[in-house]
């Protein structure tokens, strides 16, 4: 196989883990991968959208340690997002999916991983009623259309909001934050440092942070 290395997104990143030849402990604690390194013919795959995802929360000036954090969908992504926040020392995190199943195996499984960490498989209502200080958006929903997965003005109180959809660089969600006065950021940061983590598991290299954001802001 002619490359060094690939990327995997949506809705790929649980389902092609049994394609793969070996899986990084992070990457077999989540349940998914989206970074695979070819290394002599012997495919890779690791997670690097935890390190990511946490690292751009740092453009909030938020940090998960003992906090209340919602989030929606319960794909590959969450699964990431899920682990970062709960490593991180969130106190609850309330969990909402469509497929309320998927949800539900969600929490059996991780709440075995991160036993000091609350992890609910909860209603929209709930999410409305809730006082949270973090709101993470994992579906694609206003990512091909101009929806929303939620009414921010329904909420009770959101202190936070990420948009993991970084095309279009601003949602309805994000507009809709944007006019609550809710501190928000759509997923380009998490897309940049877990492309960051990715380049330098393909090469052992550190990466050229600088350069890689200037042309990502060219590409998106």
């Amino acid at each position: 196989m002619n490359i060094h290395g690939v990327n995997v997104t949506v809705p790929h990143k649980s389902s092609v883990i049994s394609c793969l030849d070996e899986i990084s402990p992070l990457a077999q604690l989540i349940g998914a991968v989206n970074t695979i390194k070819n290394m002599r013919g012997r495919l890779i795959g690791t997670n690097t959208d935890v390190s990511g995802f946490i690292r751009s929360l740092e453009t909030l000036n938020f940090s998960p340690k003992h906090k209340s954090i919602a989030l929606l969908g319960a794909g590959g992504s969450a699964r990431a997002v899920l682990a970062g926040l709960a490593d991180a020392g969130a106190s609850c995190i309330f969990i909402h999916n469509r497929t309320v199943g998927r949800a539900e195996s969600l929490v059996t499984e991780f709440s075995q991983k991160f036993p000091d960490t609350q992890l609910k498989s909860v209603s929209v209502k709930t999410i409305l009623e809730t006082p949270l200080d973090l709101l993470v958006n994992t579906t694609t929903v206003g990512m091909e259309t101009d929806s929303s997965p939620l009414d921010l003005s329904q909420c009770r109180k959101i202190k936070h909001l990420a948009d993991l959809i970084y095309s279009p660089p601003q949602t309805r969600l994000l507009k809709q934050a944007e006019e609550l006065g809710i501190p928000a950021i759509n997923g380009m940061g998490m897309l940049l440092y877990q492309g960051c983590d990715a380049f330098t598991f393909w090469t052992g290299q550190p990466a050229p942070e600088t350069v890689m954001q200037e042309q990502l802001l060219n590409l998106v």
